[in-house]
């Protein structure tokens, strides 16, 4: 074996410990590099602990050296001694040395170690000593944006914008920021930066229709959204979301000619059909909306919503077995649905029939939601079917409370002040409930 320099002697050495003892006390500051190129010897030949030996005898004698500390740190983690191998790195840091190699190094091992702040700040002082290269400002930005340090980030982001072409994912990280903060306006105006760039980006389309919706911007959600669907048409969300938009602007026939062409797109999609019966329940047709309804349930029997449409779709025609037997079939799925029950209990006082276990259905529904002004009036509603008027009056007074302008509730209010034989009161509750639904022929007849 050779060594270098004109200090190193041979020594014949088995153990660090006796190394250590024989020379601690005898180098010079120039032997360091005598050991340092001892080490990298035995690095090269594989014997890791003779070169470990070696490497911290070179950083005793200088311990600024950053090529020695990333030398030690590379021999520890060979040794599997990762964390001895940041400390090494870090004590430098600590002490002065702020050499590129070193702070990269130094970064790396904070990272395996999820200190992602401190990764940052290694790449911030190698940023204070000259400029960053691209990819390294990309990376600084990203490490204090996963460290929530996100005034510096955006200022990393811009720098970069500034200084390199203009990028659609520095552009989206950014959106992102804004949105953690809550800066929606912002956070809209940098997605916008990405379809300048690039205008088939579909997903960003669907993004900024989410936040025309949260605004409740309709027309403009629609707008976005049908572009997105536009360049990927294969994307249910996109027809989902457009169908949403559709439906809050109330267009019964779009919404039906959109939802025809996704079923033609995706086939027997059940949902698409549910959409389709609440557009035409909603016009009235009701017919057109059993079969829509039957058409879902044909494709998926295990699903709730579609036994709960077909229900209120049968109680709507006085179908009261069909009606029945839906409600049956949405129990047997969802027991504790308080919906169901209160539906099936409702269309059970309709018929004034099974008047005790409608009570039962809208009571187990009123432990499940206590605060519905809907179930309250179910029950209300009950209790006068079978005589129970007062009782009846106190629950509607409760449910009118929660909701004061129902129509459905004054009628309820004027039966049952009719059955306690106060005409006045019962009509004055009709004439409130005309001038709620004023196209509503029943109210204005009872209000007559």
């Amino acid at each position: 074996m050779f060594f270098y320099g004109c200090t190193a002697k041979q020594t014949e050495v088995t153990t660090l410990p006796e190394v250590i003892d024989q020379m601690n006390d005898s180098l010079s500051h120039e032997a360091a590099l005598d050991h340092y190129l001892n080490a990298t010897v035995y690095e090269e030949t594989g014997d890791y602990l003779q070169a470990l030996a070696e490497y911290n005898f070179a950083l005793l004698n200088d311990k600024y050296s950053s090529a020695v500390r990333v030398a030690l740190a590379r021999i520890y983690n060979q040794l599997g001694g990762q964390r001895e191998a940041m400390l090494v790195l870090e004590e430098g840091w600590k002490i002065g040395v702020k050499d590129d190699e070193l702070l990269k190094y130094l970064a790396d091992y904070y990272l395996r170690f999820e200190r992602r702040s401190d990764a940052a700040d290694c790449y911030l002082d190698i940023k204070s000593a000259r400029h960053l290269e691209r990819m390294e400002l990309l990376k600084l930005a990203a490490l204090l944006q996963t460290s929530y340090r996100y005034d510096e980030a955006l200022s990393s982001y811009d720098e970069y914008l500034s200084r390199f072409e203009p990028d659609p994912e520095v552009y989206q990280k950014i959106s992102i920021i804004y949105l953690t903060l809550r800066d929606i306006d912002s956070a809209e105006a940098n997605l916008k930066h990405i379809i300048e760039l690039d205008t088939t980006r579909h997903d960003i389309y669907f993004v900024l229709g989410g936040f025309a919706v949260s605004r409740e911007d309709w027309i403009t959600a629609e707008e976005y959204f049908r572009i997105a669907v536009g360049y990927d048409s294969t994307n249910i969300k996109y027809w989902f979301n457009l169908l949403l938009a559709l439906s809050e602007q109330e267009d019964s026939d779009l919404i039906l000619k959109t939802s025809e062409d996704a079923i033609n797109r995706f086939g027997d999609l059940p949902q698409l059909y549910d959409i389709r019966a609440g557009v035409f329940e909603h016009e009235g047709q009701i017919p057109e909306a059993l079969a829509a309804t039957e058409k879902s349930i044909e494709i998926d029997s295990t699903r709730l919503s579609p036994f709960l449409t077909k229900g209120y779709l049968h109680h709507e025609l006085h179908e009261w077995y069909e009606g029945a037997a839906a409600y049956e079939k949405a129990l047997s799925i969802d027991p504790e649905n308080a919906t169901v029950l209160n539906n099936y209990a409702y269309m059970l006082s309709e018929q004034n029939h099974r008047i005790e276990d409608a009570l039962k259905m809208v009571n187990k529904a009123l432990e499940l939601e206590p605060n519905s002004a809907s179930y309250i009036d179910t029950r209300a509603w009950l209790y006068y079917r079978i005589g129970r008027y007062e009782e009846a009056l106190s629950e509607i007074k409760i449910a009118m409370k929660m909701t004061p302008d129902s129509a459905e509730l004054y009628e309820h209010l004027g039966y049952i002040y009719k059955a306690l034989n106060n005409e006045k009161k019962a009509r004055k509750a009709w004439q409130q409930a005309a001038e709620l639904d004023p196209e509503n022929e029943e109210y204005a007849r009872l209000a007559r």
